[in-house]
């Protein structure tokens, strides 16, 4: 069975790795209020962009309005907009995916809003979405209180996280 994990892990890591080391740093890995929407475009604390992609969490098309909170980011010349709209888990081949907010952690354990409690596995790697390359170690300052999340999840313990 670890053997099986490891083998997963690494095919994991290394496939995220490999489909995004062109990500570009922006200044925008805090919260963003949109201003204005038209069309395609979309105006984010006075910066337009023309959106490709949006990463909804528990959310719809119709989130992205006035006022609504985000986050963005450029990969490869992409913009995606994250919007954070609660914890929410979709099952998927093997497990759970997970968005979550975090609310506390521990070198056991994930906390995410609502009270929702993920063990950690030993050894697992923390991966931020600006660079997905760089993988860190498992560590509780790593995702402080009010980082969004996004987990792997088998047999109710976390095997791969992606913070955003």
């Amino acid at each position: 069975m670890k053997k099986l994990l490891v083998v997963l892990l690494s095919i994991f890591f290394t496939v995220s790795a490999s489909a995004c080391t062109h990500v570009q740093k922006a200044n925008t890995a805090k919260k963003q209020t949109i201003v204005k929407v038209e069309g395609n475009k979309v105006i984010i604390d006075g910066k337009t962009e023309s959106l490709k992609d949006v990463i909804f969490s528990n959310g719809t098309p119709s989130d992205i309005k006035k006022g609504a909170e985000t986050y963005v980011y450029k990969v490869k010349g992409k913009t995606y907009v994250l919007v954070y709209k609660g914890y929410h888990e979709t099952p998927v081949k093997g497990g759970a995916d997970v968005f979550g907010k975090v609310e506390r952690t521990t070198d056991d354990e994930v906390v995410l809003d609502g009270g929702h409690t993920f063990p950690v596995v030993p050894g697992i790697k923390v991966q931020n979405v600006q660079d997905l390359s760089k993988a860190r170690n498992y560590s509780p300052s790593l995702l402080p209180k009010g980082t969004i999340v996004n987990m792997f999840v088998k047999a109710g313990k976390v095997l791969a996280i992606v913070k955003y």
